[in-house]
């Protein structure tokens, strides 16, 4: 987080600062336009981690997350850059400050958010990158909506939850449940099985969008191919017999 929020955007304001300031004063500006960037950077993050949580349950795409989020930001940020204006005209650059404030138009405002936007969102979407395809602890991916219209046995209106998107595209749908093994996670479907990199308690939660239920610490199943069960597990229509939980019994009670 460091390095995206922090260590990034210190860097590329340094070097604006530095290369668009007279050479007196280039310490001065570059070390002033990398704190602007910092603080920027985690203005738009702020607002950004409050937007993420119901996007990503309707399954839109990190861009439209991080775009909003700087939207939100965009008054702050606004603010923070005539602040900073006050400081750079102490150094002797010439930059409007506060007092200015009652004069920013939205047409200037969107002028001057073009370049800052351009690079929140090419930060981010590197690190996206980097991160295996993980961002604000979850995992996004824009092209879900197509997987589940080009599926043809998929007439679920609900979108594919994050973990089933790493699958391998024969084990996208059907789902029959879920395990942990280690750092990995176990994808059991009619179609075969598949083993990820995925944390289970991300997997436990989003599997509930699919009429999933936590039998156990490492078991997630989905309720409507449940065929029996007694005391001590689940057994599934296709014949998988899970355990149950001590601590989950009381959740077992009427999955069938």
């Amino acid at each position: 987080m460091s390095a995206r929020l922090i260590v990034a955007p210190a860097f590329i304001g340094f070097v604006i600062g530095w290369v668009s300031s007279p050479d007196s004063l280039r310490i001065e500006a570059a070390t002033i336009w990398a704190a602007l960037s910092c603080i920027s950077s985690l203005a738009s993050d702020l607002f950004t981690r409050l937007v993420v949580p119901p996007i990503h349950r309707r399954g839109w795409p990190l861009v439209t997350a991080l775009s909003l989020g700087f939207l939100l930001a965009a008054p702050l940020n606004v603010v923070l850059n005539l602040a900073f204006g006050d400081l750079f005209s102490f150094w002797g650059l010439d930059r409007n400050g506060l007092d200015h404030l009652g004069q920013v138009t939205p047409a200037a405002a969107a002028a001057s958010a073009v370049m800052p936007f351009a690079l929140w969102l090419s930060i981010n979407l590197v690190f996206f990158r980097l991160e295996g395809g993980r961002l604000y602890g979850r995992s996004w991916s824009d092209a879900h909506e197509l997987a589940v219209a080009s599926n043809p046995v998929q007439t679920s209106p609900v979108a594919l939850p994050p973990f089933l998107l790493k699958a391998k595209p024969s084990c996208r749908h059907g789902l029959v449940a879920i395990s942990a093994e280690l750092h990995y996670l176990r994808i059991f479907t009619h179609h075969g099985e598949d083993l990820i990199l995925y944390r289970f308690s991300d997997a436990a939660n989003e599997i509930e969008a699919l009429g999933g239920i936590r039998v156990h610490r490492s078991w997630c199943i989905v309720k409507s191919e449940v065929k029996d069960r007694n005391g001590r597990c689940v057994t599934l229509k296709n014949g998988m017999q899970v355990p149950i939980g001590r601590s989950f019994k009381h959740a077992c009670v009427d999955i069938i």
